[in-house]
């Protein structure tokens, strides 16, 4: 049993005396070390010089930076000195930096922590939106890492254990996001659960690529082994995504034990895999992969521990688990180390408050759903009905979570915290599921949330950046994430409002999917004419209609319809500069499947940030340190990047 501590810094002082610490992974070459005490050191000096330039316990810091290390530095710097802390994705997008201002705005006495080179973009961002007035707030309660001089040690504050540690946002939220307020008691009882549930000991090796603004990231893979006081390994999210091998490379090299990804890291990961080039890859250290964040793929996860067997992967290792940042990360644990179970079901009998009908795997028309286990320690879970009472078991409906490890609601938000938390203290967590043997089954987002490679979109968002092209009309178009069997993940999928030709259609929608490509960095698989979109009485769009009717292939023959409406002959790699024939040599090979010239956005053809990332590391072998993976944003055409590429070059 591990210890439960009252606050995060009375953990890192504990941590600090042992011989453990955080090993950044920059490349297959380049790694640096930092102890636990080394880390409490360098965070003191970080406090001590934004105390000297007037933050005091209380005031908000936003922390938007990229690396790792300064994040982790600044992180705990903010915990030591009693300031609740706002982390935020950097991304690449507009919708990206717009969410900084309405973070701030949110705030009470916020600052932010960044780096200059993020800085000046959201300067150009400020000037181009119209948000001088705010951007000058913003700017004068700002700190630039590079200059910040190290001064004396900064003094801690009392911290209490109810105290505010961070306030997580949705990773994906771009409209008016939703801050989960997380005290220190809330962090701390629910990772001594996850400490106890999954047998962490201070032996082990816990490693990780996915974002430290995600509560995966940030609470199970830093928080957790720092309060076991075992070493953990962190690699940044873009470098798994330009080279997904090296997650296992390194987990071989250093004996790492627990391992993390979504759905989206095995299809990625299975995808650059070339068993010729991994016969040293040794696994049989890894004890446990945890797997949520998403939507779990039984195929997927079989397809993955069936490709590393021969490398030593324990078939046991696979551990699906459900939570959410409003539980500080863990709800419940399938039985660790033990074969992965799930329920195949009636796909037509999941209605709220039905029971659910089990079938055989085989059988059509069915879906699967993968076991997430028993509520962990200290956590309360239920499945309840319309009328927030608990349901029968093997039930469709509400799941709620009631315990110490539960937010006591959203920042500065008491109509959005009154909304979902009851009298009795049960959290609405917007998911929908049954129990079935004492076990959770997760089914679906009640409120239609699209998860896609972790992140979280909101529909709204999406829809409204659709309905700022011509010719479509607002709520005439719905945005929904629905399971795509052949991508094992959630895909992006546009209905829209329209009575008219395949022709015309497809004319109307080419914008579509270059702007929200530009403005969110997805990829939108398909946008479908519907002839009126389903609503309720007062008006609101029933996505789970339009889900089901896709899922049941009642669009089949309009998707090859209009496949066959926009083919485009495969055009022959033009003759041009030498710089645009190499950049279109590589765009045709990581996007064999598309048909484009110099002159075409890669947004409009359908690039998502996936595609983008493996141009970019490409770009990167034939021109190094000449392109930011920014850059394919600000010049998203093979032309224009030739140029910017060649106008650095003569710089140089």
């Amino acid at each position: 049993m591990s210890h439960l501590y009252a606050t995060l810094p009375e953990a890192l002082t504990s941590a600090a005396n042992t011989p453990y610490g955080i090993r950044y992974i920059q490349s297959q070459q380049q790694e640096s070390y930092l102890s636990y005490h080394d880390l409490k050191q360098r965070a003191l000096g970080i406090l001590g010089t934004l105390q000297a330039k007037g933050i005091k316990p209380g005031n908000e810091l936003i922390i938007l930076l990229q690396d790792n290390e300064p994040f982790i530095d600044a992180f705990w710097a903010g915990l030591l000195g009693g300031i609740p802390l706002v982390s935020v994705a950097t991304g690449n997008s507009d919708e990206h930096r717009r969410k900084v201002f309405h973070i701030f705005e949110q705030l009470e006495q916020p600052f932010l922590y960044t780096s200059r080179k993020i800085f000046e973009r959201l300067a150009v961002f400020a000037q181009s939106q119209g948000l001088v007035q705010q951007w000058e707030h913003i700017k004068n309660h700002c700190f630039l890492i590079e200059e910040l001089h190290k001064l004396s040690p900064g003094t801690p504050h009392s911290v209490q254990t109810d105290d505010i540690a961070f306030i997580q946002y949705s990773s994906g939220s771009t409209g008016q996001p939703k801050g989960v307020t997380l005290t220190h008691a809330n962090l701390l009882h629910n990772i001594h659960a996850i400490i106890n549930t999954a047998a962490i000991k201070p032996e082990d090796h816990m490693m990780s690529w996915m974002p430290l603004t995600h509560d995966m990231g940030i609470i199970g893979f830093h928080l957790t082994p720092l309060v076991c006081s075992c070493q953990q390994y962190l690699i940044p999210t873009e470098l798994f995504v330009r080279r997904p091998m090296l997650w296992l490379l390194k987990a071989s090299e250093h004996g790492g034990t627990l391992l993390s990804s979504p759905n989206f890291g095995y299809k990625h990961t299975l995808q650059r895999y070339k068993p010729e080039q991994s016969q040293a890859l040794d696994l049989s250290s890894v004890r446990l992969i945890f797997n949520g964040a998403e939507p779990i793929s039984v195929e997927l996860c079989k397809a993955f521990m069936q490709a590393f067997s021969q490398h030593g992967l324990s078939a046991n290792s696979m551990f699906p688990v459900y939570g959410l940042a409003e539980a500080s990360l863990a709800v419940s644990f399938s039985q660790p180390g033990k074969p992965l179970k799930s329920l195949s079901l009636e796909r037509n009998a999941l209605n709220l408050g039905h029971a659910i009908q089990i079938k055989a795997a085989q059988e059509n028309n069915t879906t699967q759903f993968v076991n997430v286990g028993k509520n962990i320690q200290y956590c309360e879970l239920r499945i309840a009905d319309e009328n927030h009472q608990a349901s029968p078991a093997a039930t469709i409906g509400h799941i709620e979570i009631r315990g110490p490890n539960v937010t006591q609601g959203y920042y500065r938000n008491p109509e959005a915290s009154q909304s979902c938390i009851n009298q009795d203290g049960w959290l609405d967590t917007g998911d929908l599921g049954f129990m079935h043997e004492g076990d959770l089954y997760v089914t679906g987002r009640e409120k239609d949330l699209i998860i896609i490679n972790g992140q979280n979109y909101y529909p709204q968002d999406i829809e409204n950046l659709a309905e700022a092209c011509d010719g479509i009309e607002l709520g005439k178009i719905a945005a929904c994430g629905i399971f795509s069997k052949e991508a094992a993940t959630d895909v992006l999928i546009l209905f829209v409002a329209f009575k008219g030709s395949n022709e015309d259609f497809w004319s109307l929608i080419q914008p579509i999917a270059q702007v929200i490509g530009s403005q969110t960095g997805l990829e939108v698989a398909h946008i479908l004419p519907v002839r009126k979109l389903p609503k309720t009485t007062s008006g609101k769009v029933q996505r789970y209609q339009l889900t089901k009717q896709y899922l049941n292939g009642e669009f089949d023959t309009i998707i090859s319809t209009l496949h066959d409406t926009k083919k485009q002959t495969i055009q022959t790699i033009q003759q041009g500069n030498h710089l645009e024939q190499e950049i279109l040599e590589i765009c045709a090979a990581v996007m064999s499947d598309k048909s484009f010239s110099a002159t075409d956005n890669l947004f409009d053809i359908g690039s998502s940030s996936l595609t983008l990332a493996q141009i970019f590391e490409q770009l990167d072998e034939r021109y190094p340190d000449q392109l930011d993976i920014a850059d394919l944003f600000d010049h998203p055409s093979v032309s224009e990047l030739a140029q910017y590429i060649k106008h650095k070059l003569n710089s140089d």
